[in-house]
């Protein structure tokens, strides 16, 4: 399973190297936007919501999965 997230990683990396190539990182560009930029933006926060879930699962495997439930695991210090 870690592998799978590990080539998924790898190709959005890739994916945002290649978008680098015509679009420099720098605040000149920041008012930029493209359907590829939106793609990795959201490919990469789903990806992120995902492994957070699989972290607070090893952490507390009672707890329900509903939504954004690490942002309060994280919170607290993974105190009780």
């Amino acid at each position: 399973m870690r592998l799978l997230h590990w080539s998924y990683f790898l190709a959005l990396e890739e994916d945002l190297l290649q978008l680098a190539r015509y679009v420099e990182f720098s605040n000149a560009n920041f008012k930029a936007y493209s359907i590829e930029m939106a793609h990795l933006l959201l490919a990469s926060s789903s990806e992120s919501d995902v492994l957070l879930k699989m972290i607070c699962n090893v952490y507390d495997p009672k707890k329900s999965m509903g939504s954004i439930p690490y942002f309060y695991i994280f919170l607290r210090g993974f105190s009780s």
